[in-house]
């Protein structure tokens, strides 16, 4: 079942029956309407992206950031490699066909190239999916390995916003280099890694 979502003054549609783990069902999108739902993050997007804007979303999930960017935006690059997760953001944004100004990858953003495998916390498609960093040989499939992108390999572009999921704290400090003169990155970070917060520069 479909249904319309309202956020920052923006109508969208999305399917909520299609579950991404725990917080992905109906639950999630009311949550996600209320003023409780990060409101750091809806504060800077808010500030932070207009027409002139490439919006990279790291750990796009089911796409609720990535909506709202889309909106905003010039542009939106989504990365999202939990196949789970990513199914969902496409349904999402296919119920939206205006929102043609988004390119979903499945790569992993990393501090290298090659495969990496994911690790659930919960399970496939919930958002704390993280990627596990390093060299593994097989193909991709049901073992779980996705491609990387080494993050100084993508293409630098101004100004550019990070909504950063879980990444390494390398990958974080690359992705700093990079970020828009405007804005600081802004991540959610677990583990070994550390976090930087929803700071408009």
């Amino acid at each position: 079942m479909t249904r319309e979502v309202s956020k920052m003054g923006v109508r969208f549609t999305v399917d909520q029956d299609q579950p991404a783990g725990d917080w992905g069902g109906p639950g999630f999108w009311d949550w996600f309407e209320s003023e409780t739902w990060e409101p750091d993050t809806a504060r800077v997007l808010r500030l932070c992206l207009d027409s002139d804007t490439t919006y990279v979303d790291v750990g796009a999930w089911i796409g609720d950031t990535v909506l709202l960017g889309a909106c905003r935006a010039g542009s939106v690059i989504a990365f999202e490699p939990d196949p789970t997760a990513r199914a969902v953001l496409k349904r999402n944004l296919s119920l939206n066909p205006l929102m043609e100004n988004v390119q979903v990858r499945d790569e992993a953003l990393s501090d290298r190239s090659g495969r990496g495998g994911l690790v659930y916390v919960g399970e496939s498609g919930d958002s704390l999916t993280q990627l596990e960093p390093r060299d593994i040989s097989a193909a991709p499939g049901d073992d779980g390995t996705v491609s990387q992108l080494d993050v100084r390999e993508f293409p630098a572009q101004e100004p550019v916003w990070q909504e950063v999921g879980f990444s390494s704290s390398s990958t974080l400090r690359d992705l700093n280099t990079r970020s828009s003169p405007r804005c600081a990155t802004i991540s959610a970070t677990s583990g070994r890694t550390s976090s930087s917060r929803f700071i408009p520069t």
